[in-house]
């Protein structure tokens, strides 16, 4: 939640800046309202990690509510659609480690050391290959892309000539 509060919290400025500054103070009892109510009925359930959650969703609530507002209302939008693109590639990414450890992992990692590491070096080494992998199609940063091209262009001089022409 800190790492959403952090990125985020820029629309409370933009939203303390402005005209609807008042409006502020609703989201905010909103937020805590959220934060109370999903506390209680997570930590009964989750216990700790209840709480941890409960704290992430109540944050998401309010800073989704928070930004539409703002785009409404001011029509601010903090995001470009590079950011976005790192957003659901963040999201998609998460679902495939949670559903790499109910499937995958069962099947690997029998509950000794050594197959304990050679699941996460399996794991990491696919998501990190997936993620650069869509980083580069969807051409999310310049930098990569030219990095990932000049290597290409070392190991195939014939592109060398198709990709500095972008």
């Amino acid at each position: 939640s800190k790492v959403i509060n952090s990125s985020l919290s820029i629309g409370t400025d933009v939203l303390n800046f402005s005209r609807h500054y008042r409006i502020g103070v609703l989201f905010i009892l909103m937020l805590t309202g959220t934060a109370i109510l999903l506390n209680t009925k997570l930590i009964g359930t989750w216990g700790i990690g209840g709480s941890a959650a409960a704290t992430l969703l109540a944050y998401l609530f309010y800073f989704t509510l928070l930004l539409c507002f703002v785009w409404r209302k001011l029509r601010v939008s903090l995001f470009s659609l590079a950011q976005l693109k790192v957003a659901a590639l963040m999201v998609t990414l998460v679902a495939l480690d949670m559903l790499w450890r109910h499937t995958i992992t069962p099947l690997i990692a029998g509950g000794s050391l050594t197959q304990m590491i050679i699941d996460a070096i399996l794991k990491s080494g696919t998501l990190c290959a997936l993620a650069a992998a869509v980083t580069y199609l969807w051409r999310i940063s310049p930098t990569f892309n030219a990095m990932i091209d000049k290597r290409i262009g070392k190991i195939d001089p014939r592109n060398r000539g198709d990709r500095d022409a972008r």
